[in-house]
């Protein structure tokens, strides 16, 4: 797992993918095309942050995922895939099994703070920090296995 600032996107040059899909999340006016090539999409999504009870963890086998915080405050929580439980089996076309447990790291991001989720690192995504917590936008990116 990566946690940072896209302030920092100088020390990603050398991992390719991940600094291009950086890049064009960091430069992304609303005026042009998101990525979308056979190894790597980025998707838009703005959301409400939801209470600890309506989140699972989720994991994925294929795909890196990277999370880009545009505007509100996230909670994810993350653990070793390994020492969850299974809530659903992996589901192949959708590079996705649920899993259920404690999380060994918590993380808040703010705008311009991203995490990237490499397989078998668990994400518990959308959480709320407080009752105050607003509506989250944010970019998600997939960049196949690296």
């Amino acid at each position: 797992m990566i946690i940072d600032n896209v302030k920092n996107i100088q020390r990603y040059q050398e991992m390719e993918e991940i600094y291009l899909m950086l890049k064009t999340m960091k430069d992304y006016s609303g005026q042009s095309e998101l990525i979308s090539r056979q190894k790597m999409t980025i998707n838009k999504i703005v959301f409400t942050a939801k209470s600890e009870e309506k989140r699972v963890f989720e994991n994925h086998k294929k795909f890196i995922d990277v999370h880009y915080i545009l505007s509100g405050e996230e909670k994810i929580d993350l653990a070793d895939a390994a020492v969850l439980d299974e809530l659903e089996s992996y589901d192949t076309s959708k590079d996705i099994m649920f899993l259920s447990g404690n999380a060994q790291v918590e993380v808040i991001l703010k705008p311009g703070d991203f995490l990237i989720c490499y397989p078998s690192e668990a994400h518990k995504v959308g959480g709320k920090i407080s009752d105050d917590t607003k509506e989250i936008t944010k970019f998600v990116g997939k960049i196949e296995g690296i």
